[in-house]
């Protein structure tokens, strides 16, 4: 359950477990602001990734995966971010990714890079920066043995400037890439989505 806001930032986020009648708190993870947790496997162990979005002060903070062992989620690795609101981890190739859909920064303000990371023997290390403006959501999929990463932006940029995309409370996806065998790129023909 990843936990928003209680009156400050810095709020506790809760590890569920059913019980055999109804799901209990195992475990509570210290959050910030988080707006999304997902679980992965890698090699048959078992990880959470929180993106955190703000911690009261700033968006530049760190989103933590955090690793199965002893009965719990421990602490594995800080990914800098920037005001992430959701991430997504996928396989290509046995070959495990995380990308964050960073929403803000002050310097940048929307105009922000998301970030792609590569797992790498025993540590996720960044692969990719791809330009984004405000992000709030990606997602992977597969269609016919390319995998695409496709990020929900907030705003577009319109002659150095920003609007926002919205119609009616519907999202508009605006960035879409493919991964080639070493990088992502932006397809010329891409899927509406």
């Amino acid at each position: 359950m990843a936990n928003h806001y209680d009156g400050t930032y810095l709020f506790d986020s809760a590890v569920y477990r059913w019980n055999g009648q109804r799901f209990v708190v195992v475990q509570k993870i210290p959050t910030k602001e988080a707006h999304r947790i997902i679980f992965f496997k890698i090699n048959g162990q078992n990880y959470l990734t929180v993106a955190n979005y703000h911690d009261g002060a700033t968006r530049s903070i760190k989103s933590v995966i955090y690793k199965w062992s002893s009965g719990k989620f421990n602490k594995f690795q800080e990914i800098p971010t920037d005001g992430a609101l959701e991430c997504a981890a996928f396989v290509i190739n046995n070959d495990t990714f995380i990308a964050f859909a960073n929403h803000y920064n002050s310097k940048q303000q929307h105009a922000v890079q998301s970030t792609v990371f590569k797992w790498s023997g025993g540590h996720f290390a960044k692969l990719q920066s791809l330009q984004t403006y405000g992000a709030y959501g990606v997602n992977s999929v597969n269609i016919n043995g390319h995998t695409f990463l496709a990020f929900a932006n907030y705003y577009s940029e319109v002659n150095t400037t920003t609007t926002r995309l919205f119609t009616s409370g519907m999202a508009t996806c605006t960035s879409l890439f493919c991964f080639s065998p070493f990088l992502l790129v932006e397809p010329k023909l891409g899927i509406p989505l």
